[in-house]
């Protein structure tokens, strides 16, 4: 095989459970290229899940628009959405911030567990492992559960 047909088309082979297929494609087809701010939107786009843990700025800014807005609504003004997001978090005013947090009951009486944005969480994992003396994973684990 010559270098220019190597060129002008890509095999690409794809395993399936019955049998194994092989497809064709051209080489301009293969050479598009993504730019960082491409896999940030693709990842953002996923990110728009209400079952996702992670929040990015844009998502826990409006969870907090959200539940501010329901708060002040009659219970029977509410839609669905807005109900079950007062279920699952509430939020809570330190100074001039508001915050996301999500109350838990347990035997110890309820507790918070506090949301962070995606851009804050280094912040947050460094003050703790600062926090624990540079002790390790476990500690610092506990610190972020003191939080």
């Amino acid at each position: 095989m010559s270098a220019t047909s190597s060129t002008a088309a890509m095999i690409i082979k794809k395993r399936t459970k019955r049998k194994r297929k092989t497809k064709i494609l051209s080489a301009q087809t293969c050479e598009t290229t993504t730019t960082p701010a491409d896999e940030q939107q693709r990842s953002c786009s996923k990110n728009d899940s209400c079952n996702n843990k992670v929040f990015s700025v844009d998502r826990y800014d409006e969870t907090i628009e959200i539940v501010a807005s329901a708060k002040l609504k009659q219970f029977c003004d509410r839609t669905q959405h807005e109900i079950a997001v007062l279920r699952t978090y509430d939020v809570v005013t330190s100074g001039s911030k508001q915050k996301l947090v999500k109350t838990l009951q347990s035997t110890n009486g309820l507790i918070l567990q506090y949301y962070v944005a995606i851009d804050e969480i280094y912040e947050v994992i460094k003050e703790a492992h600062e926090a624990t003396g540079y002790r390790g994973l476990k500690n610092t684990r506990i610190e972020l559960n003191k939080k």
